[in-house]
């Protein structure tokens, strides 16, 4: 029988806990998240529709991944073509999400037929494979999702990722809000309890599948003991899009403050009695205490010119922005995949992770911000905005933060009267 029953989910998710009892906790919730499901039942008269959701796996070719949710041989080939005339199935990515649409009916014995493919190609736009009256399939163009506007607010209660993710924001805006924050917020200083936040989001749906998915934050503000910190998400003429306040300076800065995410400070600059020495040395840098394997990126623009171990400080690396500033990155328990000496790196790209080499005593990163040859004290730099708006440019901006406030505004409101 080719058709899920309604409890399909629960008997995949037993039957995969059985079979992978020795799997990893990430290996069981990825066979997991990638076993179909049902996600709509139709019945009309004798005939029956059924809507199923699974997920592409790890190693899996779109060949396989076809077999492994029942299409016959004849309807893999013909599917696999009709996906071929607008996007290469090489380029099938782990986590990519189909919809198969069955039709049984009763006159037809116990057989389902397989109607319709759609095939999620990103978060904004889909592929719908068709079959023909004759048997064919044939794939229509592209189409976009539609777009919505979310409004989202909520309460510091311990940190922004958390409070966030209670607030209704998931991770990926949870991700992006941390992210543009990170060049002008100490996020273990500067917020506390009982601060707040707003944002408003876009999001993708497909009413036929209810795929929802969500897009870019377009405006945050976070309410903090100063006063709001607004950004907007802003699209330049180019064609680039950046982050700016409300006096139109751009939120990305020369260096990051932060160049980890979700750590907490461990040790501060400055001196103080050495873990492993035993006596009072001068800390020349911040530590930020995190798991082993963290992530960690580069706080701006630059080339690597130091690249492996150096003393107590383990594995190391450190990258030269300009002429004046320089940041040094330690304990990594390795490094990024084709970091080498001389190599560029953009800012946030990943160079390493976090670990416990040379002199340390539990994982963490030891961050180091030099200005002129010295190490200097990284919360003492204050850098200016890479970008900022001025004469008609400006008054653009203004004329399209204010439009963007009346639609926070308006969403904000419909959200009161929800609630």
């Amino acid at each position: 029988m080719d058709l899920y029953d309604d409890h399909q989910a629960e008997v995949n998710k037993k039957e995969i806990e059985d079979a992978f009892e020795d799997a990893s906790e990430e290996e069981v919730l990825e066979e997991i998240d990638s076993a179909p499901k049902i996600v709509s039942r139709e019945k009309e008269d004798k005939v029956e529709s059924v809507l199923i959701e699974s997920r592409v796996k790890r190693g899996e070719t779109l060949e396989r991944f076809f077999r492994r949710n029942k299409l016959s041989k004849d309807e893999r080939g013909k599917v696999i073509k009709a996906i071929h005339q607008y996007f290469s199935p090489r380029l099938i990515m782990p986590g990519h999400r189909f919809f198969f649409k069955r039709v049984k009916s009763e006159d037809k014995g116990q057989g389902s037929t397989l109607e319709k493919v759609i095939f999620i190609i990103s978060s904004t736009r889909k592929l719908v494979i068709q079959r023909n009256s004759d048997g064919a399939f044939y794939a229509k163009a592209p189409q976009s999702l539609t777009r919505r506007f979310d409004y989202m607010r909520g309460t510091v209660t311990d940190n922004l990722y958390m409070s966030g993710m209670r607030s209704g924001l998931n991770v990926s805006l949870v991700n992006q809000l941390i992210r543009i924050y990170s060049y002008s917020v100490d996020f273990q200083r500067d917020l506390k309890a009982n601060d707040t936040f707003e944002v408003v989001a876009e999001k993708f749906y497909d009413a036929e599948t209810g795929y929802e998915s969500s897009g870019e934050v377009l405006y945050s503000s976070l309410f903090l003991k100063g006063g709001a910190m607004k950004l907007y998400r802003y699209a330049m003429a180019d064609g680039s899009t950046e982050y700016f306040n409300e006096k139109g300076e751009g939120a990305r800065k020369a260096l990051l403050s932060t160049p980890i995410k979700g750590a907490r400070i461990s040790s501060g600059y400055g001196k103080r009695r050495h873990p492993i020495l035993g006596y009072t040395k001068m800390h020349r840098g911040i530590d930020f205490a995190a798991p082993r394997g963290t992530p960690v990126f580069a706080a701006g623009d630059g080339v690597v010119r130091k690249f492996g171990r150096l003393g107590g400080y383990g594995n190391y690396v450190f990258i030269k922005h300009s002429p004046e500033y320089g940041t040094a990155y330690a304990h990594l328990s390795r490094y990024a995949k084709n970091l080498k000496r001389g190599k560029k790196v953009k800012q946030g790209d990943v160079i390493g992770y976090v670990g416990a080499t040379g002199r340390a005593t539990a994982p963490h990163l030891h961050y180091e911000i030099h200005y002129k040859g010295k190490q200097i004290n990284p919360r003492s730099v204050k850098m200016s905005p890479q970008k900022h708006f001025a004469g008609k440019e400006l008054e653009k901006f203004l004329s399209y933060i204010k439009k963007l406030e009346a639609k926070a505004e308006n969403l904000k409101n419909a959200s009161e009267s929800q609630d």
